[in-house]
């Protein structure tokens, strides 16, 4: 399931964050992958529709910064400094996790 998020309002960002979720949580796989597999998603969405302003997304998330920048480094592999890399891409909930 692909969502074009570029064109999505917060409203329907959560929308489409909250059917994915629903299709995560029938794939086979631990609970714990599933929901980091969920979280994943929401902080990719996030940050795709913040043009990657992590105070904001932090902001929109209800998180702390740090706390946002450790889970994106970890989700993307990037620096912590402000030259990092690309990020990766968000997973469909159609891919397989187990």
């Amino acid at each position: 399931m692909r969502i074009p998020i570029a064109k999505m309002n917060a409203g329907e960002a959560a929308e489409g964050l909250e059917l994915m979720a629903k299709e995560v949580l029938s794939l086979p796989g631990t609970l714990q992958s599933k929901l980091e597999m969920i979280e994943r998603i929401a902080i990719t969405i996030t940050m795709r529709s913040c043009g990657h302003n992590k105070s904001e997304a932090a902001r929109l998330l209800g998180m702390d910064r740090k706390a946002l920048e450790r889970r994106w480094q970890r989700f993307t592999g990037a620096e912590s400094a402000e030259g990092q890399s690309a990020p990766a891409p968000a997973p469909t909930a159609s891919e397989d996790t187990s």
